[in-house]
């Protein structure tokens, strides 16, 4: 229990570092030596409440990347809300079909498998919805 006390610790002062000299950095040119930022990703399918956010990403002229899932359940509002967030220059990634493990989808059908399950359909439909994602970040992780 010390231990993880003292690493929490260590963690949260390794955090606020970055954080400190990430924000201090921010005042040179995007894409310029020095230039800091930090990655802001959202994933699953909470569409709505990520375009309620927009007013919080224009007050601090930040970007992020929403990961879809499950794509073939898009309505067209949904469509028109991520279209919206791609236009003011967020990044619409893809995150999966059917939203299972990689490792179980993995042990039973292997790569062929997961490639026809997980990735095949779900970017069909993200490319019929006018999306032509770039990025992939696997579903899986334990809460």
């Amino acid at each position: 229990m010390k231990y993880i006390k003292t690493s929490s610790r260590g963690f949260l002062l390794l955090l606020a570092t970055v954080i400190a000299g990430t924000l201090c950095s921010c005042g040179s040119p995007a894409g310029k030596p020095g230039a800091g930022g930090i990655a802001i990703s959202f994933d699953d399918h909470f569409i709505k409440e990520w375009y309620e956010l927009r007013p919080l990403f224009r007050k601090y002229n930040a970007k992020a990347t929403f990961f879809v899932t499950c794509p073939d359940s898009l309505n067209a509002e949904e469509v028109a809300m991520l279209k919206q967030l791609e236009k003011e220059g967020h990044e619409i990634g893809f995150h999966g079909t059917v939203h299972a493990k990689s490792t179980e989808l993995m042990a039973v059908g292997g790569p062929k498998g997961y490639m026809e399950t997980e990735l095949e359909p779900g970017l069909h439909h993200m490319n019929a919805a006018g999306f032509k994602p770039t990025s992939y970040a696997h579903p899986g992780g334990e809460p």
